[in-house]
């Protein structure tokens, strides 16, 4: 009886050491896995750019419409220090002709792609041209080549106000094929309805 006891207390014994022996590697495991875990790089913010707020739902008209404006803004804010009397004429027009594409995309934001060069060239040109005029024109020495360069800014101005003049243009041209479409129909469709003659139009 005693030797089957002591049989008994070793078999116990042996299941309780290997109980230990798995729960210690099991948790050394799980240790060494949180330690050889990866770090995730933090995440740059990135700049937060000015988003074109949604005014006729296109994005490309939207967008338009939103450079425009800024456009609009900053030229009309370099105009109130600039002396000369014709340039500042000829940069309250490119502003005002400027302005009035505005409305006509906003009123037409499918004419919008006719009108891309417009931001891609035009706009950051003229402003370009416009801020080293008024660079130049804040310094009280003027040396003869800052008087040559405003010199030709200043006949450059005609120039870009014809380019803008020509996009108006080019817009309302569209737009009086479309008036002369649409008259058509409708004379068409008087004339099928019987309701003039062949003389009423």
């Amino acid at each position: 009886m005693p030797m089957q006891l002591f049989m008994l207390l070793i078999i116990i014994s042996f299941i309780v050491g290997c109980c230990f022996i798995v729960i210690s590697w099991s948790r050394k495991l799980e240790k060494g896995q949180d330690e050889v875990k990866p770090v995730l790089p933090s995440v740059v913010q990135q700049p937060v750019l000015p988003v074109a707020p949604q005014v006729t739902g296109l994005p490309e008209a939207d967008e338009f419409l939103f450079a425009c404006r800024n456009f609009i803004r900053e030229v009309e804010g370099l105009r109130v220090g600039i002396k000369d009397e014709k340039l500042a004429a000829e940069v309250g027009d490119i502003a005002a002709a400027g302005r009035q594409i505005c409305d006509f995309i906003e009123k037409r934001p499918l004419n919008a792609r006719n009108v891309v060069k417009i931001v891609d060239y035009y706009y950051p040109t003229t402003l370009k041209l416009l801020n080293i005029y008024s660079d130049i024109s804040s310094q009280r020495v003027k040396v003869k080549q800052m008087e040559e360069t405003m010199a030709e800014i200043e006949s450059t101005m005609n120039v870009i106000l014809k380019a803008f003049l020509g996009h108006i243009e080019g817009l309302y041209e569209q737009k009086a094929i479309d008036v002369s479409s649409e008259i058509d129909v409708l004379k068409h469709m008087v004339r099928m309805e019987g309701l003039t003659d062949e003389r009423g139009f």
